[in-house]
């Protein structure tokens, strides 16, 4: 006999598998400088997330705009990567209110990368903003005893106070 097609009805589909597979495979393209081949597996992703509103599918979607926003400045797009961000810290911010964030250092990256996004493009209001959310949540992890590097909160620190003297000039 012959096996039929395997879809999100089938037995022998694992929808968490393949997106996991496809964000694993976007940080591998990602760390070896191949940014402009990470949107298929990110868009297949997001296509099998469609509709969710699970927590694990919630965390799923804010790692894939972390991705797609790394993605964009890698390729040179700061205003696309923004609004990859953008998306990302809304995700990021609901999970985070109703208690269901696993990973609060994508949420803290997503505000810091946002930041340096919009100081290059010249917004450093909107910059300060989201690098004040971001050395939120990292001081909320070292409180807690779960930020495994305290310098990022120090440098954190010291970007936006450099970002505040530029905006001051």
């Amino acid at each position: 006999t012959r096996i039929g097609k395997v879809d999100g009805n089938s037995r022998h589909f694992d929808g968490k598998s393949i997106i996991r597979t496809c964000i694993e495979i976007s940080e591998d393209l990602l760390d070896s400088d191949h940014p402009e081949d990470v949107d298929p597996f990110l868009n297949h992703a997001l296509r099998l997330l469609d509709g969710k509103t699970d927590r694990w599918s919630m965390n799923r979607m804010l790692q894939i705009m972390n991705l797609k926003a790394e993605s964009a400045d890698s390729n040179n797009d700061p205003a696309m990567a923004t609004q990859f961000y953008d998306e990302a810290v809304s995700i990021g911010a609901d999970l985070r209110s109703t208690n269901r964030l696993d990973e609060p250092e994508e949420l803290a990256m997503a505000y810091i990368s946002k930041a340096e996004c919009e100081y290059g493009i010249g917004m450093s209001d909107l910059s300060i903003s989201d690098m004040k959310g971001g050395i939120d949540v990292l001081s909320e992890l070292l409180d807690n005893n779960r930020l495994d590097d305290s310098d990022i909160l120090q440098i954190t620190h010291e970007k936006i106070a450099n970002h505040m003297g530029t905006a001051r000039e």
